[in-house]
């Protein structure tokens, strides 16, 4: 017998062995529960990275196509740059005759709103001409002349009416030096026309620039509803524009839902075990106990206790002879015989069976308090008298 730690009450083995099996089962269910829940999350980790990766992989290819007008416009206008007549031009002719030569070049350029050619330094501002040459115009001509790096393009005075796009290229001589600037101005139209050769599916688009820490919209494509959440975003290159990218549920987020899929299934596996261990321990409580198996001298699994106990320990000499099967007494072979403790009295081992009528005549005697043979009647009335 095991004492409880809680109760201090003496548990069977069954009982014992009950409470281990049912820990153990609950043990085996919590693992499995926090198993499943930790690979539920790495797979659903997993799928939004990849689905992450996806999107902005299809983002930066969309990009690159929105860039192709651009891209075509500024290779013209490098190639421009590196023309002979042009580099002779800005090699041995004043500002003046610089200047004047720029609307010959202005035709190569469809949607080109004006071509503007400066020597280093000789630009201003100009607010009458179509369209202006603004603040934002000068910034961009003095970091051409100040730096060696690229100068991306730009999209100035957006929403008004000479909203205009800027790019510029530098001209150099044979030895590197810099010669001029190439300020181009062309029609916002170039936008749309980015956008619209894009093949979009279940997705939307916005071509934003960056103004003062703000996206500034210039062109959209696509589906407005998939605008949820962040986007996901590309350069576009040489310029100061980036392409936002949303994608659609229906066509981006099936690996992601799969990690998901596999939260009910945990679930209904976890179930379906706790009911296997449910049913279990019902047949087992169910199970109707066996017969009793005869004691074959190996007392290793019999527990006594209670008065058999205390026969066992000596208190009843010679009792133990009466119990079938106990520990020290006689086998069930062997004839019982009274003790020397019950020597002398009657042997209770050979009291034979008797009939009610014998055991009423046993009575009668037994109770008997004259101690001598039954009178006759007359007898005992004349002794009653005398």
């Amino acid at each position: 017998m095991v004492k409880s730690p809680v109760s201090k009450r003496r548990m069977s083995p069954r009982t014992l062995h009950r409470i281990l099996l049912s820990a153990c089962v609950a043990g085996i269910l919590l693992v499995l529960a926090v198993t499943g829940w930790y690979l539920v999350s790495i797979n659903r980790q997993a799928a939004e990275e990849e689905s992450q990766h996806q999107m902005q992989e299809r983002a930066r290819d969309l990009a690159q196509q929105a860039d192709q007008p651009f891209a075509a416009v500024r290779s013209q206008l490098a190639a421009l740059a590196k023309e002979p007549q042009v580099v002779s031009l800005f090699r041995e002719g004043d500002a003046i005759e610089v200047a004047s030569q720029a609307a010959e070049y202005k035709s190569r350029f469809p949607g080109a709103l004006n071509l503007r050619f400066f020597l280093p330094g000789g630009y201003a501002l100009d607010e009458n001409s179509v369209p202006p040459l603004s603040y934002a115009s000068l910034d961009l001509l003095k970091k051409a002349e100040d730096s060696n790096g690229p100068v991306g393009m730009e999209a100035l005075m957006f929403g008004e009416t000479n909203q205009h796009v800027v790019m510029v290229e530098r001209v150099r001589g044979q030895d590197g030096r810099l010669l001029g600037l190439i300020h181009l101005s062309l029609d916002v139209a170039l936008f749309e026309k980015a956008l619209s050769g894009l093949k979009l599916d279940h997705a939307y688009v916005e071509l934003q620039q960056s103004v003062a820490g703000r996206p500034l919209v210039l062109a959209t494509a696509g589906n407005v509803a998939y605008k949820q959440g962040d986007p996901v975003t590309a350069s576009l290159a040489n310029s100061r524009w980036g392409l936002a990218y949303w994608q659609g549920k229906t066509a981006g987020v099936s690996a992601a839902e799969g990690g998901e899929d596999l939260l009910p299934m945990a679930g209904g596996g976890a179930l379906l075990i706790l009911l296997l261990a449910g049913v279990v321990v019902v047949y087992r409580k169910r199970k109707p106990a066996g017969p009793v198996p005869a004691n074959t001298g190996n007392d290793a699994g019999v527990i006594y206790a209670g008065a058999v106990r205390n026969i066992m320990d000596g208190a009843h000499p010679g009792l133990e002879n009466l119990v079938p099967h106990l520990p020290g007494g006689l086998s069930s072979n062997a004839q019982a015989a009274p003790s020397a403790a019950l020597w002398g009295a009657d042997d209770i081992t050979l009291i034979k069976s008797t009939t009610p009528s014998q055991q009423a005549a046993e009575l009668e005697a037994m109770f008997d308090i004259t101690g001598g043979e039954a009178m006759e009647p007359e007898a005992a009335a004349g002794y009653i008298e005398h």
